[in-house]
């Protein structure tokens, strides 16, 4: 019978048998009918690798058979968090990586129809300088720099 729990180490001196109750049925006690300490100490390395058996069992197949067995893929993709991992599937994978493509090309086509100046803003604004500091540098108002920085931002607001 499956045991919840493993027994203590300051009680494996005796091996005890409980029912389906949770009662003790019998009691191994070394010295008495021939039973050794050994054989106690197997009885318990038994029972322990039992448990991490049905751990393991019940740790690696959380879910039910029939979620993989379903007609519908999506029901079964609902009622099973390992079909719904897309991570791994090589279809997803390719999509997202010629979508991260498409949106380096069109980033980068943009990118070069800045101006040099304008790119050097959108540089000294991404590496965190705040546009107070530009606009005291640069001799011109914060707003100016505000309006330069919406401005560009028109080019890349469609990149998806």
């Amino acid at each position: 019978m499956a045991r919840n729990f493993k027994t203590p180490k300051k009680a494996r001196t005796t091996y005890k048998v409980y029912d389906a109750y949770d009662r003790v049925v019998a009691e191994f006690i070394p010295g008495q009918d021939g039973v050794t300490e050994v054989l106690i100490q197997q009885l318990h390395a038994a029972d322990d690798d039992e448990f991490d058996a049905n751990r393991r069992e019940a740790y690696h197949i959380p879910v039910h058979y029939m979620a993989y067995t379903s007609g519908d893929a999506e029901e079964a993709e609902d009622r099973n968090s390992y079909l719904a991992d897309e991570t791994a599937d090589p279809s997803m994978i390719l999509e997202k990586a010629i979508s991260r493509t498409e949106f380096k090309c069109a980033f980068h086509e943009r990118w070069s129809r800045l101006t040099k100046e304008q790119q050097r803003l959108v540089v000294r604004k991404a590496s965190g300088e705040t546009n107070v500091a530009i606009a005291a540098e640069l001799g011109v108002s914060e707003a100016a720099i505000r309006k330069q920085l919406k401005r560009i931002q028109k080019h890349f607001i469609d990149i998806h």
